[in-house]
């Protein structure tokens, strides 16, 4: 008996393997009760860090910078990444409240009356009332060439560049949102190409399919909200196909996050290889 399992082990492990990569394939579940469905908005594309990608990777990327991690626990719940980015774009009032922010030196966390040590993440609404002393600590570290900066130094100018991230997505700076309409046109950020369509009494149809997603979606009309999305992404599998498909598929990607999942499948491996050590060494000890 014993000798059949070892002889088995390695195809029951190439078994779990099989299952276990076809169960992270799976598509993302969908929303929760009363909650809008961001898994098509995840995939639309936009230019970021100097290349084109879906708002699903610019969402996970701001979030591990901010926090660590690519998903943040809020009302006892874990909510996605492409959830907070969306509510810092459309729903300010709620994000202000999402404790995100990981802060972790001590002197930090003093400037920012953050003494319950048991909470690791604070809110913006927990740490905009210190910009102004952010900023001043952050500046003065700044004067420090990088090499010479002190943990705390370090430390203060992370947590200010946390906060102008969140900032800069708030106001349309970041990321570049708006597509080009043009061969000589190039990506451009919503705030500066919403400003200048303004100023000049015109609209830009990027502009308004934006701004009729965003408006859906802060007054929580998911029907609206879905149907704006795929008309966007309609708009661009015919403008621009093969961006469209990268960017769907780089969801995909994320969301199987192979990296992570083989480190999973080395520790199975490593596990059913010991244990079939273990019944190899027990066999022959109770053949002995």
């Amino acid at each position: 008996m014993i000798a059949r399992l070892h002889a088995g082990a390695p195809w029951i492990a190439a078994l779990l393997a099989v299952v276990f990569i076809l169960l992270q394939g799976r598509p993302a579940s969908g929303p929760g009760q009363g909650e809008v469905d961001l898994r098509d908005f995840a995939a639309i594309p936009v230019s970021a860090d100097g290349r084109v990608k879906p708002l699903d990777t610019v969402a996970r990327t701001t979030l591990m910078f901010l926090s660590g991690r690519q998903s943040f626990e809020h009302d006892g719940r874990r909510h996605p990444a492409i959830r907070l980015l969306a509510d810092v774009l459309a729903r300010r009032d709620e994000a202000n409240h999402y404790r995100v922010f990981r802060i972790d030196h001590p002197d930090v966390r003093t400037l920012v009356h953050a003494h319950d040590e048991a909470v690791a993440r604070l809110s913006l609404a927990e740490v905009i009332p210190y910009w102004e002393v952010i900023v001043e600590q952050a500046r003065r570290a700044g004067d420090v060439p990088a090499r010479s900066r002190n943990p705390y130094q370090q430390a203060v100018l992370r947590l200010y560049q946390q906060i102008v991230v969140v900032m800069n997505t708030w106001h349309g700076h970041e990321p570049y949102m708006v597509p080009p309409t043009g061969p000589d046109e190039q990506w451009a950020p919503f705030f500066r190409v919403a400003l200048d369509a303004r100023v000049a009494g015109d609209s830009h149809a990027g502009v308004e399919a934006i701004t009729r997603m965003m408006s859906a979606y802060h007054v929580g009309d998911a029907e609206r909200f879905e149907a704006a999305v795929k008309s966007y992404l309609a708009a661009f599998d015919g403008s621009m196909p093969a961006l469209s498909r990268k960017a769907r598929y780089e969801v995909f990607f994320n969301n199987f996050s192979p990296f992570y999942h083989a480190t999973t499948l080395y520790v199975v491996a490593f596990l059913i290889a010991a244990g079939s050590l273990l019944l190899r060494a027990s066999g022959g000890s109770v053949g002995g």
